[in-house]
């Protein structure tokens, strides 16, 4: 549903009329519309059985990690921008170290949500509240702003629902090392 509104939002913007941009917009769109996929998984499951089968679980807890890591390299990548003929070493490297920042900061954050669920679940929520009004600012087309703005939030509540549902170690851990509950 999520991707069918998407690619209904890049066709009217006349982004599928430009070759190759349709495939790059789904791309970069699909991290999104697999966390909103999980996360309406989640609440599926919860409202039927009220659980949620191991399978799930272990999407719920891999999920906002992965995304948390490809934000991290969309991010990176936006930085390239500074590339740009005439401009001395010292004034690259200064705006791509200003450019990188937040992709620094949430690598950081990437360390210490690894294991700690509830780090990656406040600081995406403060990242978004950062980065939420700072990007509205930018008159970005539609599609963009559901991308870039929509990612966070999601992750955030995903690293929560990791959070509360204690699968803090247990689906990190291979199933080989994991203390059996018999």
């Amino acid at each position: 549903m999520l991707a069918a509104l998407y690619v209904a939002e890049l066709v009217r913007e006349g982004a599928a009329a430009e070759p190759g941009v349709l495939p790059v917009q789904l791309a970069l769109a699909a991290p999104l519309v697999v966390a909103g996929s999980v996360l309406l998984a989640v609440a599926e499951q919860e409202v039927r059985v009220r659980a949620l089968t191991p399978r799930l679980r272990r999407w719920v807890v891999w999920t906002p990690r992965v995304l948390l890591l490809l934000f991290v390299g969309f991010l990176a990548l936006l930085s390239l921008d500074v590339f740009v003929p005439g401009r001395s070493a010292g004034a690259l490297a200064l705006a791509l170290l200003l450019h990188n920042l937040p992709a620094l900061v949430l690598l950081g954050v990437a360390v210490l949500a690894w294991r700690r669920p509830w780090v990656g679940a406040l600081a995406f929520a403060a990242f978004a509240a950062w980065w939420l009004p700072a990007f509205a600012e930018r008159a970005f087309p539609p599609s963009v702003a559901l991308l870039m703005a929509g990612l966070p939030p999601s992750a955030s509540a995903l690293f929560l629902l990791s959070w509360t549902l204690g699968d803090r170690s247990a689906a990190l851990r291979s199933p080989e090392t994991a203390p059996s509950a018999t």
